[in-house]
């Protein structure tokens, strides 16, 4: 009986060991940045080539896209326009992100890094660009990284050109200036420092504001823009000021 149990079980312990070898076990991803990088490479190089099989393969069936403008995208959406004609408009990005930072925690990963693009308008030949910061999760999946999750925000103006015909009439704008309409609420001050030009909120210490053309001004980092309004005459009255939905008057009192 001992025997008969003995053979039993070698026979059941050969067979589990038989099926733990049938089983491939989970190949791990490279945990390395130039790992992350050439993924990463390889779905932006076939972005602006609008590959949507290469694109399809880099992401995950699972991506929450998260775009510049904050709409939340699955992957079916995100592949939607690359499998339609091309328009009107095209889109290109630099070869090479920047500022790269990588992270990793067990099967996943994460990239962020900045990245220079742009897109035009083919009929007008009008061109834009802009920097973002991208940031995309990766999953490990069967030894491969797949992107996860991708998130996107513009930075404000890092490069944008100063206009510097503007300095001839900084003198225009140096005055004294109060939020609101009617010019009752908080102070603003413009001042004149050289071939500079600062601009304090209350007791604010003053910072400088950079010339865009058509009277407006911009402070790098900063996603405020505004602009100095003129009168009939071609006197400056107030400043508005834009950021995302809201326009904030300031009236000149001196």
């Amino acid at each position: 009986m001992r025997t008969v149990l003995s053979a039993i079980t070698m026979i059941l312990l050969l067979m589990a060991g038989a099926r733990a070898q049938g089983r491939s076990p989970l190949r791990p991803c490279v945990s390395s940045e130039r790992a992350l990088r050439a993924v990463a490479h390889e779905y932006w190089a076939a972005h602006n080539r609008r590959d949507v099989a290469a694109q399809a393969r880099i992401l995950d069936d699972e991506l929450l896209f998260i775009s510049e403008s904050g709409m939340v995208l699955s992957k079916a959406q995100v592949l939607t326009p690359f499998r339609a004609p091309e328009g009107t408009v095209t889109f290109g990005s630099a070869e090479q992100p920047a500022d790269v930072r990588a992270r990793f925690a067990g099967n996943t990963a994460i990239l962020s890094f900045t990245k220079r693009w742009s897109f035009t308008h083919k009929p007008s030949g009008a061109s834009f660009g802009a920097t973002s910061r991208m940031t995309e999760v990766f999953v490990c999946r069967g030894g491969v990284w797949k992107v996860l999750l991708f998130q996107e925000t513009i930075l404000p103006n890092p490069n944008r050109q100063v206009f510097m015909a503007a300095i001839a009439h900084f003198d225009e704008y140096v005055g004294d200036y109060r939020f609101g309409a009617n010019g009752e609420g908080g102070a603003i001050k413009v001042m004149r420092r050289g071939d500079k030009l600062y601009e304090s909120w209350g007791n604010d210490r003053p910072v400088e504001i950079l010339p865009g053309k058509f009277d407006t001004f911009f402070t790098p980092g900063f996603p405020v823009l505004e602009r100095f309004v003129r009168d009939t005459s071609g006197r400056v009255v107030a400043i508005l000021y834009t950021i995302g939905d809201s326009e904030v008057e300031a009236k000149r009192i001196r």
